[in-house]
């Protein structure tokens, strides 16, 4: 029998341990604080935001500046996770301003995007609608357990996020088109 038990610990710094930790958590947000203000200013410019490489090389050049001397006093790991964690911020905002843009383009062309759940979409039947994990006994095949529909996996996705969407999926695997009152992209067939 495996028996696990837990401790808790409460770490009290003495004077210059808290001295450092106050030092390294500073620097750590002066270091995050500047490469923001670096990245807006290449985003406000028209560029791609740097990547986690490039503020590295940025951290380096700001280590070695005479006005910035003091962060080589802090243990570059520290600052580097400050670097990690933002470029990770950065990434994640990624797929929502790509939504962002995406939406802002098709409303210029008089469409709309319209935002459905992928949650079992793979694994749901799109003629009969049953759903389960045995309906996919490959990456590339879909087999209904229920009704026998046998698709490749990605086909058989798409009609359950174009049915979702609200579009029509005839039978035949013809796409149909949606009422013109909720038009996606201006009601035409995708």
């Amino acid at each position: 029998m495996i028996q696990r038990k837990g401790y808790r610990f409460r770490l009290e710094p003495d004077g210059g341990e808290r001295q450092k930790l106050a030092r390294f958590g500073g620097a750590a947000r002066w270091v995050w604080n500047q490469a923001l203000a670096e990245q807006k200013a290449r985003l406000a410019a028209g560029e791609r935001s740097a990547g986690y490489a490039e503020m590295c090389r940025w951290l380096a050049l700001w280590r070695h500046a005479p006005e910035t001397a003091w962060l080589a006093q802090v243990h570059s790991q520290v600052l580097q996770q400050a670097l990690k964690d933002l470029d990770r911020a950065i990434l994640d905002q990624g797929w929502g301003a790509f939504r962002s843009l995406l939406a802002y383009k098709l409303a210029e062309r008089g469409g709309k995007l319209v935002l459905v759940d992928p949650k079992y979409t793979s694994q749901r039947c799109s003629e009969c609608g049953h759903t389960c994990p045995e309906n996919r006994p490959s990456q590339a095949v879909f087999a209904c357990v229920r009704c026998g529909l046998r698709l490749h996996a990605d086909h058989n996705a798409a009609r359950n996020i174009l049915r979702a969407a609200g579009y029509a999926v005839s039978a035949c695997g013809g796409i149909g088109q949606r009422p013109p009152d909720d038009a996606g992209t201006r009601g035409e067939a995708a």
